[in-house]
């Protein structure tokens, strides 16, 4: 592959006590067997700086976008989330500064800047709704998808469409449209991409 994307979404980690090394996650073990930490900038840079540098000795063509995720952490409180989220941002901004095979996609600033309304958000106030979602697909999209691959995609949500259509009326006639419809799609989307296996 020659692009991988990381979203981060906190800076906080939790710590084995005894082993004294972050874990990924606690498997449901003792809250008191862990302790919870914000890591520093600089530990974030310095392991993802030997991650970038293995990676582009075996793939010098790599690309690495990285993000930041818009869902708000705020089990720990609205101030701990923001620490978070700014020393995200800060690592990453020393990680662009420091590999020119990196770059930033907002999808944060998307998110909380541009819709800044509650009515983007879950009923929990904390994940984006599915507008929120299309919005942010379609600025990524616009960024880093070539127009050929964006028809191809537009394509494949129409098939989508037409394979989520529940029929009422267990009519053989209507059945045989819908079908036939949807292998024209596959046959049109085959030919706009043969790679594309159904």
């Amino acid at each position: 592959a020659d692009f991988l994307f990381i979203s981060l979404g906190t800076a906080h980690t939790q710590y084995h006590n005894d082993l004294g090394n972050p874990v990924a996650n606690c498997h449901k073990q003792p809250s008191s067997l862990f302790t919870r930490k914000l890591v520093s900038v600089n530990e974030i840079v310095e392991g993802f700086r030997k991650a970038l540098t293995l990676l582009q000795s075996a793939n010098p063509n790599l690309r690495v976008i990285f993000t930041v995720s818009p869902v708000r952490y705020i089990r720990n409180g609205v101030h701990e989330n923001n620490l978070s989220k700014s020393v995200l941002f800060l690592a990453i901004s020393d990680l662009l500064a420091l590999h020119e095979c990196c770059s930033y996609f907002p999808a944060f600033e998307l998110v909380n800047d541009d819709l800044r309304d509650y009515r983007f958000f879950k009923d929990d106030l904390v994940h984006p709704n599915k507008l929120a979602i299309d919005y942010v697909w379609e600025k990524f999209s616009e960024c880093w998808l070539s127009p050929h691959t964006r028809h191809v995609n537009g394509e494949i949500e129409k098939l989508n469409r037409a394979l989520a259509h529940r029929v009422i009326h267990l009519n053989p006639g209507e059945m045989m449209k819908l079908e036939e419809h949807i292998q024209r799609q596959k046959l049109q989307i085959g030919r706009l991409e043969p790679s594309l296996i159904f």
